[in-house]
């Protein structure tokens, strides 16, 4: 393996790429695991990765709570308490899939079902009874992505929630694609996010922030308020009532939390995540992973490939994409 890389990089920055292709194999190997739980009232999978663990109500096909490994709830859904708990959840369509839901005429009930249990990715989907609403979760130990591959109506995709556990709209902030960062309290819009459409929402006291991507960029209206004490956040929300703007299916959204609190590793994560280049399933065909590491001594893109032969064992091998 050594030879491969050596003879891409500079030996000035050869043993820093040695440490950081030895992060990147833990990381291939980082275990996902998945069970039966209860959250906040509803039977739900609770998915747990290195630094996240996820909880998906079956019933509603929405996230009541993601809590990273310091124990912040970035959701915080609870019955009752309008936007200090019902109001919140991760999609939230509209039509279906919002944590507590199917209550008071709002949603419908979804059956959500484990479709797929491996060490490095775990798949859930979720169909109402007439299968007109499907959604699919892939979790994945750096992210999970929603695709929504039925719609019985258009939809919105929303985050509303309480990044690092509460909403301070004068200390949180929203990073964009185009590098800029607004403090909570100054960040309201209603507008169609130019491409790469995502948005960070950065805790302004712990360096980390819940990254949300749409896949394929549209000219329709995002938007985005503080709501009392949580985030009011949507793709394809064309107003701050009812307005739901999206249609297309299939359609790909990604979220992430990160340890991160300016725009360039967050922008750098985004990209890799659009250009499919963030660790795969385990597979007896290899695998392949990016790691960008700007902050680890090497400015780049090392591409680690990963193999199986017939006795079982990995092998990897490396190269340098991409200097900065």
């Amino acid at each position: 393996m050594s030879s491969k890389i050596k003879s891409s990089l500079p030996s000035s920055v050869f043993i820093k790429s040695i440490t950081l292709i030895f992060f990147g194999i833990i990381s291939l190997q980082a275990q996902i695991s998945v069970k039966d739980d209860n959250d906040e009232g509803q039977d739900c999978f609770k998915v747990s990765t290195p630094n996240v663990t996820y909880y998906f109500q079956k019933k509603a096909g929405g996230f009541s709570s993601i809590v990273d490994k310091d124990g912040n709830d970035w959701v915080g859904y609870k019955p009752g308490g309008g936007s200090g708990g019902e109001y919140r959840g991760i999609p939230n369509l509209g039509g279906c899939c919002h944590p507590g839901y199917p209550s008071g005429g709002e949603g419908v009930p979804m059956s959500s079902t484990l479709t797929g249990n491996a060490a490095n990715k775990v798949t859930i989907e979720s169909k109402s009874a007439d299968g007109k609403w499907h959604t699919r979760w892939d979790f994945y130990a750096t992210h999970a992505t929603l695709t929504v591959l039925k719609a019985a109506s258009k939809y919105w995709v929303l985050y509303e929630g309480t990044p690092g556990g509460s909403w301070e709209s004068g200390s949180d902030y929203l990073i964009f694609s185009d590098g800029s960062k607004k403090k909570g309290s100054e960040a309201n819009f209603e507008k169609a996010l130019s491409g790469p459409e995502w948005v960070y929402f950065g805790d302004g006291k712990i360096k980390r922030g819940l990254l949300y991507i749409q896949h394929t960029p549209d000219q329709e209206k995002d938007v985005f308020w503080s709501f009392g004490n949580m985030t009011v956040f949507g793709f394809g929300r064309c107003a701050k009532g009812t307005c739901f703007a999206l249609s297309k299916t299939p359609n790909e959204y990604t979220i992430a939390l990160l340890d991160e609190n300016s725009a360039a590793p967050v922008t750098a994560f985004a990209n890799s995540i659009l250009k499919g280049d963030t660790p795969s399933a385990i597979s007896d065909k290899g695998d392949r992973a990016i790691l960008s590491q700007p902050n680890n001594g090497v400015n780049g893109r090392i591409v680690l490939d990963r193999y199986v032969n017939e006795f079982g064992i990995y092998s990897f091998s490396g190269r340098l994409l991409e200097r900065n």
